[in-house]
């Protein structure tokens, strides 16, 4: 047997699948650079910013680009702001994304980035371990995408990118200019995505989709899929792509 073989099914038995890296369906911020590759990014929204993770991303593949890192919880917007304090072209917003400007129940959980507007569901099986359960509430500002682009002056994101722990949907219905705006709107949404419940009211996988492709956005990929122990797909990231820049970036290609 190859080195390569029995390495491989060693892996295997042991419950590893090793696979080549392959950055395009591997890495979801890569293969945005690589869509973009051929639309102007000049803008970026990382909605639910929590403390830069994302932030840092974009601000290394997009060179030129404004970011705005969107972030209300206070502790998780003090170490966003800290961190970004010395890149003027990194914007940091201490308000949650949501339909309209207004104050909110914020539920503070014992998993910092799983805080949300949202309660933990509070019948059916739960997808989330105890030390993620709510700990805490606090009242927190809302302001939506056309809102604040509307009061600050701000040019359509060619990204808008929301990891808001099931409040994604009131985010875009906050959106819907921004989405599809004369000067041609968002070109890629990422997003996280939901299979099952972890959230009180918090939208799902195929909502999401259905609203998304109503608007011109349709499915590119998913990535960091995470499980149950029972096999139960649960959350994972996804990004989607308006109708203008897939035919820019795939129709316009050779297969």
């Amino acid at each position: 047997m190859r080195v390569r073989s029995l390495v491989r099914y060693c892996m295997r038995r042991a419950g590893v699948d090793l696979r080549r890296y392959r950055p395009l369906t591997c890495d979801a911020y890569v293969a945005q650079k690589r869509l973009l590759s051929s639309v102007p990014c000049h803008t970026v929204f990382d909605v639910g910013a929590f403390q830069g993770e994302a932030t840092r991303r974009y601000a290394e593949l997009f060179p030129a680009a404004e970011i705005y890192a969107f972030e209300p919880y206070p502790p998780s917007f003090e170490a966003l702001s800290t961190k970004f304090s010395k890149v003027p072209r990194i914007h940091c917003v201490n308000a949650a994304v949501s339909l309209s400007r207004g104050e909110a129940t914020f539920y503070v959980n014992g998993a910092p980035a799983t805080n949300s507007l949202l309660p933990r569901p509070s019948s059916g099986r739960r997808y989330f371990s105890p030390e993620a359960v709510t700990r805490d509430t606090i009242s927190v500002p809302t302001i939506s995408i056309d809102e604040f682009r509307l009061e600050h002056g701000v040019a359509v994101p060619d990204i808008l990118k929301m990891d808001i722990q099931g409040m994604e949907l009131e985010a875009l219905r906050g959106a819907e200019k921004t989405l599809n705006s004369d000067r041609g709107g968002v070109s890629l949404v990422f997003s996280e995505v939901t299979f099952v419940p972890h959230y009180e009211g918090g939208v799902l996988f195929d909502q999401l989709t259905a609203y998304l492709r109503e608007r011109g956005f349709t499915l590119f990929n998913v990535y960091e899929l995470h499980s149950a122990s029972i096999g139960q797909l649960r959350f994972g990231d996804a990004i989607f792509m308006a109708d203008h820049l897939r035919h820019a970036a795939i129709d316009s290609e050779d297969a």
